[in-house]
């Protein structure tokens, strides 16, 4: 027989399943509303059709108007105890909307809202179970007390099917919510310590609260200035931007000025926010971009003088980032940014970073020093220097089927496990290996003198990232919409499936150093024994 565990583990693990019961919960509450709507319309517009089958008006009326009220009231309660269910779509249709932009912020909301996973929504707290079920029972009361009123009389099937029908639905999603989403706290137990110290003192502890954190992107205000001159300071130093820039590019291109806020979650509720990352983007007519100068012809010296707000070419002009997956997360949105105004393509600038270490270790080594484009095109496994051998001996880079077959051989001889499924080559250089992760980029160019920079010999190299829309449809808007909402979520699932895959690779690599030191220690117990 199922047990209830497992059928919430089927529906957690099938993400095809998980989409479409979420959705098939949205449309069961707006077929509830559109039929509490008509009931109210009926029994306001019709009362005379009510009162021969023992219907009181104004008590029905009040029900269902107290039945709305507390069903809204109990949603946002509950949405308030896992903000995180929102996507970044509402919520920047959100912001849009209060900041005066009503048309365009409620359709972002409204097509983002499609995409709300309610399947992942768990009630864990006491007091969100219970509105849960408060919200249940707000919302069948008015129609349990219709059908009850109504019983013996000859009610004309419209309105009692319809009755019955809404009876059904609410049953239903309270079934669903009981099923999936109900998730109670489990109680601390507190365990006995297995050491001696507390063995000694009779010490428990409790396990640790869950803790989980999370990205949202949103657009930069003045208040955010003093938290991003700390980071500009933390990672540029005496190259950080200035006050003055900052502001000056807020005031030509607002809209081109994002920030990534990393927020810390602990027992589902949020404790900290603190801008982890910033992009500057700006507008500019791709004759202006045909042949790309230095970071300073393109940005006006950082201040953005020479936007061009309706040009078809968006540029990054900065990015400036303390974590990884404050960088992966809004260049995601910056690319959903372009197809949201319509733009052309993207192009990029950055810093050939790691190129002039990389030579100095090579000439340390005796070798001669890479020129700026093998180093760019250099990719390896972590650990191997098959392709940077290939360089000097002038031979094509190898191809990564043929590079992971070449590794495994080599790991098979020395008897050691294969590599991971996802394993394979990728850039040296991390400014390529971050930006040209994202599908559809590419590099266009390698420009010298690009950026005052030491560690790259101020070499600059351009990549570029098309619309994928082709240009009829990028001034539709809900296509456009639609396509950037795609974009954002398969960014942060790629960013998630990286992150895991790296924890993974942590793991393998301390199971495998654990293993090399055991045999170590056998060795040495073979040899005192051999000894003694």
């Amino acid at each position: 027989m199922t047990t209830l565990p497992a059928v919430r583990s089927a529906i957690a693990e099938n993400a095809g399943l998980r989409k479409w019961v979420s959705r098939a919960f949205i449309v069961s509450i707006l077929v509830y509303v559109v039929v509490i709507g008509y009931l109210l319309a009926e029994s306001v517009t019709g009362a005379s059709k009510w009162a021969p089958y023992g219907v009181n008006m104004p008590l029905f009326v009040t029900l269902i108007v107290a039945s709305e009220v507390i069903v809204a009231a109990t949603a946002v309660w509950i949405f308030k105890e896992d903000a995180g269910i929102w996507p970044p779509a509402v919520l920047e249709g959100g912001r849009k909307f209060r900041a005066g932009h009503r048309w365009s912020g409620f359709k972002q909301m409204a097509i983002g809202a499609w995409d709300i996973p309610v399947i992942d929504l768990r009630l864990r707290t006491s007091t969100a179970i219970l509105m849960g079920r408060i919200n249940r029972i707000a919302a069948v009361a008015p129609l349990i007390y219709i059908l009850v009123a109504s019983a013996g009389s000859s009610v004309p099937w419209g309105l009692r099917g319809s009755a019955i029908f809404d009876v059904v639905i609410t049953l239903a999603v309270w079934a669903f919510m009981e099923l999936v989403m109900v998730r109670p706290e489990e109680k601390v137990v507190a365990r006995p310590v297995a050491s001696a110290a507390a063995a000694t003192n009779s010490a428990t502890i409790a396990l640790a609260p869950a803790k989980e954190s999370r990205y949202e992107v949103r657009r930069i205000q003045k208040a955010d200035i003093p938290r991003i001159l700390e980071i500009e300071a933390i990672k540029w130093h005496e190259q950080s931007a200035t006050r003055a820039t900052i502001e000056s590019r807020l005031e030509r291109y607002p809209q081109g000025q994002l920030a990534v806020e990393h927020i810390s979650v602990q027992d589902g509720e949020e404790r900290r926010r603190s801008i982890v990352a910033w992009l500057t983007v700006m507008a500019i007519g791709s004759e202006r971009v045909r042949t790309f100068g230095t970071w300073d012809q393109v940005s006006g010296d950082g201040t953005l003088s020479t936007c061009e707000p309706s040009g078809d070419t968006v540029v990054g002009v900065n990015l400036t980032s303390v974590t990884n997956g404050a960088t992966y997360i809004v260049l995601g949105e910056m690319l959903a940014s372009v197809v949201e105004w319509g733009k052309g393509r993207f192009i990029g600038g950055g810093r050939l970073n790691g190129f002039v270490a990389f030579n100095e270790h090579r000439t340390a080594e005796g070798r001669r020093a890479f020129a700026p484009g093998e180093y760019a095109n250099l990719r390896e496994i972590r650990g191997n220097r098959i392709n940077e051998l290939r360089i000097e001996q002038g031979l094509p880079l190898l191809p990564d089927e043929q590079y992971v077959a070449l590794v495994n051989a080599q790991l098979a001889r020395r008897g050691n496990a294969p590599l991971g499924e996802d394993d394979k080559p990728d850039y040296v250089c991390s400014n390529l290996r971050g930006y040209l992760s994202i599908p559809g980029s590419y590099v266009v160019e390698l420009i010298p003198g690009y950026f005052p920079d030491p560690a790259s010999d101020d070499w600059g190299v351009v990549m570029a990232w098309d619309n994928p829309l082709p240009a009829w449809l990028r001034k539709m808007p809900v296509v456009k919409t639609v396509v950037a909402n795609r974009i954002r979520k398969e960014v942060r699932d790629e960013w998630e499936q990286r992150k895991s895959h790296v924890k993974a690779q942590a793991r393998r690599r301390v199971q495998q150093r654990a293993a090399s030191l055991s045999q170590d220690m056998h060795v040495e117990e073979r040899e005192l024994a051999a000894v003694s």
